[in-house]
């Protein structure tokens, strides 16, 4: 039974109508961000963001790429002092770190990149993990296992988020792999926000079905 009434093919093309849209939008808010036009600027003052781009050698796809890069676009833009931590063969595309920060410069917040993994936690108010591999510096899937290889300790543990801010919390925007990206103790502590993260994700979602389908 469909629950939003109506008939199910048409309905699934209003939802790809409205993904388009919202692409469409995504990328022009982009432009706006490096152009000058209508920023919207959110204070921030002295919060850290640390996003740390964790190692997994299993999986790698363009979605995490896309995914952090929309993420340090995001943070910079509305004010936030953002830590980009990553080894040093794990690099994001060039033009959007210097877009993100074009948009710190803007927003008042910052961009510091960073490839020591304990001094990236420290003091930082939101630790953000996400698995990530060298897919713009590797030839093949195995010389990116190999260099993943190198960084196998790169976990949040209960020791790296000591260093972090007495109140910092743990994101994750999952599934997350336990006790490769992070520690069970961590996910699973006071410090934790991921589900409350996921649920926010489906109101959201939620959200844009109405806006689009009603």
């Amino acid at each position: 039974m469909n629950p939003f009434g109506g008939d199910p093919r048409k309905l699934m093309k209003q939802l790809q109508q409205a993904q388009e849209r919202m692409q469409q939008e995504i990328a022009a808010l982009r432009i706006e961000s490096t152009s000058g036009g209508g920023m919207v600027t959110v204070s921030m003052d002295g919060q850290k963001c640390l996003v740390d781009l964790k190692i997994d050698p299993q999986v790698v796809s363009k979605d995490d790429v896309e995914m952090l890069q929309d993420l340090i676009l995001a943070a910079t833009r509305f004010g936030m002092n953002v830590r980009l931590v990553h080894p040093p063969e794990f690099e994001l595309m060039g033009d959007i770190v210097e877009q993100a920060r074009e948009n710190a410069r803007r927003s008042g917040g910052s961009l510091e990149q960073l490839d020591d993994f304990d001094a990236g936690f420290r003091g930082s108010d939101v630790v953000y993990a996400k698995s990530w591999g060298a897919l713009l510096r590797a030839k093949d899937d195995a010389e990116g296992a190999a260099i993943a290889a190198r960084y196998t300790d790169w976990i949040t543990d209960e020791r790296r988020m000591a260093l972090a801010a007495e109140d910092a919390i743990y994101m994750h925007p999952l599934p997350a792999d336990r006790n490769i990206e992070v520690a069970d103790a961590v996910i699973d502590g006071p410090q934790s926000v991921v589900y409350d993260e996921a649920e926010n994700r489906l109101h959201a979602q939620k959200a844009v079905m109405a806006l689009t389908m009603s």
